[in-house]
């Protein structure tokens, strides 16, 4: 008899770009194999919460972390490991609406729902203490660390990046079986192999030529010094530089006005292509954001990590940094020394890429989808996904004054 293919909900949100991508990913991996897979749905959490504060909401988010940056940091340490009073406090905090989850979830009818974002995993374990849902629950982490906002009581099962990931949530109590280390999703064409030759053509650049890429995430964070960097760096005539700003509409316009007439330099601003941008630099200068690290592995891309935000980021580029991955700069002094070492000595460059070969977890988001089916399966012989105790479920939501 067939086993039948579960239809996914994935809850995200777009307070940071990776979470969403992540999301994406998961469900470009599903329509990548048409027939094997149900129906997959990514909604993202916030918009759905509040659609008219969405974007007031993110904006505010966004330019705090540009202005209070130790304050966030702070209340991040604070609320790093689970159990604490103040990741008690955290997750009291109810940032989501319970009703307009559950009409959500009535709506779609999934088999499993999947979180890439911190609020939604809270959000659907509240759920479930609450027995109003009674499906299975996944978490996807998205950084190469973990924190106490993504774990929850009544969570089923976690994605994690890495084994070192899986034995801290393990430390914090998370029982083995209950994670998996897939890897970060990330879309397929980071996954791919390509031809320099053709894609600098394509893209106007000489492949004889080495080649720098500088990208600040999918928001352009780069820091206010970046443009006495991009001089220094277009004063070099045998180097060729690709900016993107990602949707910084503000550093695109200088960008472009400043470099955009020198043919040694590339500048765009968001953009879906960045994987054969990728595939043709020889190192990346970027922040150090869960997705756009998980990329450059995958496309063996070593990197300058500069200015990453507070709290997860630099967690992130303590690992990448740990593992060989990638140099951290503290200030742009020592970012110009860093990016005149690795042009001089390619050697450098070359040891950096044999140790994102050891790193690498090819097809995460084949195998992150692989695992939320199994876990589908495990519950759905069960009481979790049974049909009749699913419509109970959501008749005590439409009783209850929630």
């Amino acid at each position: 008899m067939k086993r039948k293919q579960p239809n996914i909900l994935i809850l995200t949100g777009d307070f940071g770009d990776g979470h969403k991508q992540a999301a994406y990913a998961l469900q470009e991996a599903a329509n990548h194999q048409p027939g094997k897979h149900g129906l997959v749905n990514v909604v993202d959490m916030m918009e759905l919460m509040s659609p008219k504060l969405h974007t007031i909401s993110k904006q505010l988010f966004l330019r705090s972390l540009r202005s209070f940056p130790s304050l966030y940091r702070y209340v991040y340490e604070k609320t790093k490991k689970p159990g604490s009073s103040w990741t008690h406090v955290l997750h009291s905090v109810r940032l989501f609406s319970t009703k307009k989850l559950c009409r959500l979830i009535d709506t779609l009818r999934p088999d499993i729902v999947v979180s890439t974002f911190p609020i939604a995993a809270a959000a659907m374990s509240h759920l479930k203490s609450k027995k109003l849902c009674l499906l299975p629950t996944v978490t996807v982490i998205t950084d190469h660390t973990n924190h106490g906002y993504w774990l929850h009581p009544h969570t089923d099962h976690y994605i994690v990046a890495t084994e070192e990931v899986k034995s801290s949530l393990q430390k914090h109590g998370v029982d083995t079986s209950k994670v998996t280390a897939d890897g970060i999703p990330i879309r397929i064409d980071f996954t791919l192999h390509y031809d320099k030759q053709l894609l600098c053509g394509k893209h106007g650049l000489n492949p004889e030529l080495p080649t720098v890429m500088w990208m600040g995430g999918g928001y352009g964070f780069m820091g206010e010094d970046v443009p006495l960097i991009l001089d220094h760096l277009s004063e070099r005539k045998k180097v060729q530089v690709i900016v993107v700003c990602g949707r910084n509409e503000r550093l695109l316009r200088h960008c472009l006005n400043r470099y955009g007439h020198l043919k040694h330099m590339v500048v765009t601003g968001f953009i879906e292509h960045v994987h054969e941008l990728m595939a043709v630099s020889d190192f990346i200068i970027t922040k150090s954001g869960g997705l756009t690290t998980a990329e450059a592995l995958s496309q063996s891309l070593p990197m300058l990590l500069y200015r990453p935000l507070p709290g997860q980021e630099e967690d992130n580029a303590r690992y990448l940094v740990n593992s060989g991955a990638a140099w951290l700069a503290e200030d742009k002094l020592q970012l110009q020394e860093q990016i005149q070492l690795l042009l001089d000595y390619p050697e450098l460059l070359s040891s950096m890429k044999k140790r994102i070969k050891e790193l690498q977890n090819h097809q995460s988001a084949h195998k992150a989808l692989h695992t939320i089916h199994n876990i589908y399966y495990s519950h759905s012989s069960g009481h979790f996904v049974q049909e009749q105790e699913f419509a109970a479920s959501l008749n005590r939501y439409k009783e209850s004054s929630l």
